[in-house]
């Protein structure tokens, strides 16, 4: 049986890239904290693959052995759909009282209640938090992929599904011209909204985490490599915003190999535990599935009032306020969780 490591630096990595998250949706979405700031927040495209391929390593690091997934281990991969889909359902109910609430005070109409149900069934029940079931999903065709078809199926298939979500998000106006392609992707954002969903945007990144935990004692000089792949991503996310003029630079092609090289170099960083650190690791999801109560949520049942404008119109109020809010909330659920139940569920 392997011995317990304790990964302090990705424990640190994933806190800074919620708070990084957070920082760049209350720039877009609430107060904007002008265009340095903003560019810096930018790097926030990072956060979600990390979560994704970090949440994957950890899971097959238990449930493969020597290159090979077992069935016997179907208990491990059950118990981490329900703890997933137990936790998105929870949120998902917290997020519905806004939505409803916004509902009674503002008014609404049929057609409003029929495109949320239309989101919560294709993509997610509220913004943010699509990550749990694009985790699950992604997570899960992984799972049965490498279980079935094995190592070279999942890679071929990965990088495929990958490059399919990039020309229809990131390098969709490169196939606007062709009306074949364009009316396809225009037919699939129509029913499903986004390509960012578990199956273009979480697969490959699930099986990114397959791959770490494969090339474990593999030497690939990761540290170089993860330097020039950084450039690279710079690069071609400046190139997408501002040439390309894509949907969005999450769908980066030197994303995937960021990111493996990235969180491989990380994997054989070991600081030493410190006392914040447990604290830090538990905030890090509670952060990120969080946070939108109080850039959105909130905000949306206050329009008009003194509060929104101070939150809207002062960025150093507005980020304060989130930033509080959210760090509060997330603590006091650690803090309850092992006397409040529902707690325990949410984080």
């Amino acid at each position: 049986m392997e011995a317990k490591t304790n990964y302090t630096s990705i424990d640190i990595a994933k806190f800074c890239f919620a708070l990084l998250i957070m920082f760049s949706h209350i720039s877009s979405s609430l107060v904007y904290a002008g265009n340095y700031l903003d560019f810096f927040f930018s790097l926030y495209v990072f956060g979600v693959p990390f979560f994704f391929t970090i949440s994957s390593f950890f899971f097959f690091k238990s449930v493969v052995f020597n290159g090979e997934l077992k069935d016997k281990n179907y208990e491990k991969y059950k118990k981490f759909s329900k703890r997933i889909l137990i936790m998105y359902g929870l949120w998902s109910l917290i997020y519905a009282v806004f939505v409803v609430t916004e509902w009674v005070i503002n008014g609404f109409v049929i057609a409003d209640v029929l495109k949320y149900l239309h989101q919560s069934f294709v993509f997610s029940t509220y913004q943010t938090i699509w990550f749990l079931p694009a985790l699950w999903v992604g997570l899960s065709i992984t799972y049965f992929v490498l279980l079935k078809f094995g190592i070279k199926t999942l890679f071929i298939s990965s990088i495929i599904f990958y490059l399919f979500g990039a020309l229809g998000y990131s390098y969709f106006p490169l196939i606007e011209k062709n009306h074949l392609l364009f009316q396809m992707y225009t037919n699939y954002n129509d029913i499903f909204i986004t390509l960012r969903n578990g199956f273009f945007n979480g697969f490959p990144f699930a099986a990114i985490g397959v791959f770490l935990v494969l090339s474990k004692n593999m030497d690939f000089k990761e540290n170089l490599i993860s330097i020039f792949l950084f450039v690279f991503v710079i690069f071609e996310s400046f190139m997408i915003k501002y040439f390309v003029k894509g949907f969005g630079i999450d769908f980066g092609l030197f994303l995937l190999p960021f990111t493996f090289f990235f969180i491989k170099t990380l994997i054989k960083i070991d600081f030493k535990e410190f006392k914040f650190l447990k604290t830090a690791r538990d905030l890090s999801i509670l952060i990120f599935l969080s946070q939108r109560i109080f850039i959105t949520a909130i905000p949306n049942l206050f329009k008009g009032t003194l509060f929104f404008e101070m939150i809207s119109d002062n960025a150093l109020i507005g980020f304060t306020y989130v930033i509080v809010s959210t760090l509060t909330v997330s603590f006091l659920i650690i803090k309850y969780r092992n006397n409040i139940r529902l707690f325990k569920f949410l984080s």
